[in-house]
């Protein structure tokens, strides 16, 4: 899944690959595109079985990922769950 971010720009400290293995979500990569407005390309690399998942501007002008629907459990260490809904 891609999404890419108009008016962003990379940090050249951002490590650009990370692994998260959680909520469905294998790992997030960051890609800074070459365009007129600078876009960075969000790519989530999910399950086959994940929901889909949205993006929005938080009122900090950060970016909250969250699943349209449904409930995403991922299994803990010590055996309990988190979960989004």
């Amino acid at each position: 899944m891609d999404i890419n971010i108009k008016g962003a720009t990379l940090s050249p400290n951002l490590q650009q690959q990370q692994s998260i293995n959680r909520y469905g979500v294998n790992s997030i990569q960051f890609t800074q595109l070459k365009s007129a407005i600078p876009t960075v390309r969000m790519t989530l690399r999910i399950d086959k079985n994940s929901p889909n998942w949205r993006a929005t501007v938080s009122s900090s002008d950060g970016i909250v990922l969250l699943p349209y629907s449904g409930v995403v459990k991922s299994q803990q260490s010590n055996n309990q769950s988190d979960s989004i809904t």
